[in-house]
This record gives C-alpha cells, sequence and structure tokens, in this order.
C-alpha cells in the first residue's frame, strides 16, 4: 500500500520533467489554457499567470533532456551530489517543502536516467512525505498504477504513462490557490537540474556532449526569464523566501548570458554559471 501511493505521487514528479514528451507541432497535447479559467481569479488571467506557468511546465523538460543525454555515460553517476534524503525532516515551511519535493524529483529523475532503480525507492519516499504535507494528492486509477509497478525499469512506459495522467495533473495545477507552489516545485526542479547537469559535465570527456549541452544553455535563459515572472507575480504578499529564489535565479540569468555569449566548451564562464547554480542549490535544499 505504501508503494502504491509512492508511485502516484512519482507521477507528479516526473511530469514536472517530461510532461511535454508527446507534445506535437498542432499543439493538440499542450496545456488547454482557456479549459479551466472560470475557476482562475480574473486578475492573475490578465497577468498571463495561464501562459507562464504552461510554459514552465511544458519547457522544464529541456533540462531533463540535459540528464537524459549525460546518462549515455554511466561513469558520470554520482550519489553524492543528490538531495540527502537525511534531510527530510528539516523542511518546515510549507514553501521549502515545495521546493525540495521539485529538487527530490529531479534526483529520481536523475536515478532513474541512470537506471540506479533500487537506489530510486527512498527517493520516492521522501517525495511522497513531502506531497503529501503540501497538499499533493493525486488520484491515478488503479491500471496505471499498476501498470507503473511492473515497469519501473521502463523509462519509455513510464514517460507514457505520465503522460496520460497529463489532464488530471493540469487541473491540480490550475487551482489558483496552488499557483504559488507548483512554481515551487519546478523551480526546485529546475536549480536541482542544473546542479545535477553542470557537475556531471564536468567529467564528461564527450565534447558532442558538451557541445549539445552548452548550446541549450540558450533556452535555460528564457526559461528561467519566464520562471522568475511567474514568482514576482505570485509573490503577493512579498515572502523573503521567494526574493531570495529569484535573487538567485536572476544571478544565473547574468551567468547563463555571458555562456550563451561565448559559446565555447573551455569557456571559463561556465565555471561561473556553476558556481551561482551551486550558490542557489545550497540555498533550496538548506532552507527550512
Amino acid at each position: 500500500m505504501i508503494l502504491k501511493n509512492v508511485y502516484r505521487i512519482s507521477f507528479l514528479l516526473c511530469l514536472l520533467s517530461v510532461v511535454s514528451c508527446k507534445s506535437g507541432s498542432n499543439g493538440k497535447n499542450a496545456l488547454d489554457s482557456t479549459s479551466d479559467e472560470s475557476l482562475v481569479d480574473s486578475g492573475m488571467i490578465k497577468k498571463g499567470v495561464l501562459q507562464k506557468l504552461d510554459y514552465a511546465i511544458i519547457n522544464l523538460k529541456s533540462s531533463d533532456d540535459f540528464i537524459k543525454n549525460l546518462s549515455k555515460q554511466a561513469n558520470l553517476y554520482d550519489e553524492q551530489e543528490l538531495n540527502s534524503v537525511k534531510k527530510i525532516t528539516e523542511y518546515e515551511s510549507s514553501k521549502a517543502k515545495a521546493l525540495n519535493v521539485g529538487a527530490y524529483g529531479a534526483d529520481l529523475n536523475y536515478i532513474i536516467h541512470f537506471n540506479q532503480i533500487p537506489v530510486s525507492f527512498k527517493y520516492l519516499l521522501c517525495a511522497k512525505q513531502l506531497s503529501d504535507q503540501i497538499g499533493v494528492a493525486m488520484a491515478f486509477d488503479k491500471d496505471a498504477v499498476n501498470k507503473f509497478n511492473g515497469n519501473v525499469d521502463q523509462k519509455d512506459t513510464l514517460i507514457n504513462i505520465v503522460s496520460s495522467a497529463y489532464d488530471v495533473i493540469k487541473k491540480y495545477l490550475r487551482n489558483g490557490d496552488q499557483f504559488l507552489v507548483a512554481s515551487l516545485v519546478m523551480s526546485g526542479s529546475w536549480v536541482e537540474n542544473m546542479h545535477l547537469t553542470l557537475n556531471a559535465i564536468e567529467k564528461s570527456a564527450n565534447e558532442q556532449d558538451k557541445k549539445l549541452i552548452y548550446s541549450g544553455l540558450a533556452n535555460q535563459k528564457e526559461y528561467v526569464t519566464n520562471l522568475v515572472d511567474l514568482l514576482n507575480i505570485l509573490n503577493e504578499p512579498k515572502d523573503t523566501l521567494v526574493i531570495q529564489l529569484v535573487n538567485g535565479l536572476n544571478q544565473i540569468n547574468t551567468e547563463l548570458t555571458k555562456v550563451v555569449a561565448d559559446s565555447t566548451t573551455k569557456s571559463p564562464k561556465i565555471i561561473e554559471l556553476k558556481n551561482s547554480v551551486s550558490e542557489l542549490r545550497s540555498f533550496v535544499v538548506g532552507v527550512k
């Protein structure tokens, strides 16, 4: 029963990284930003919150793809880079819990891509515990849960299962009271994805993979800009934790601009970016 509930939570966490896997050029699998607008405050609609949230959800996959590409080099896996499961009891505020639901979700994604399935279960439990505490309770049918349970080592199947649950997740995220929570979860996921990526790429000897990832950093700049805009809109009244998070994201964006302008795999600007990501990541996993 415990594992069954854990698998349910894992759908949400994996979704934040791979939800757009089935989206096509016709946009039929993109978020329908009008379907639940009647439930959303008109002020939020005018500020473009739904569109920004849609963008953040769909395009989180781009940072997940970095991990996917790097996982082809099994020697790059490093469990020491993961957020410690021992920290699970340290997160007290709902915002800290939301950020680290995202961080543990990114860790889970990293673990699955590197086929470290035995390690994944303790991260599933951490993610479930925090998710329960911030009110993330998703309902999936028995067939989907059983299918997930029977295919935990089949990444493509897991992605397909998550995609089929997309509409249910969307309705949850459309709850106006949960916009900030959803944004914090995605922020935690993105920061952890970048932390894991930059630490792994530093050890990689594959210049082609490095070029691929460095060329993809331009998209991350746009992603961070959107995330910052979303957090600023939703941070009313002003909360110190969110302000610190936004400041850290803005600093990362500054470094991303320098890296994109340089665009070489041996650029010293990469070190500065890595340091900025590391600083914000320490804040995310260390916040109470």
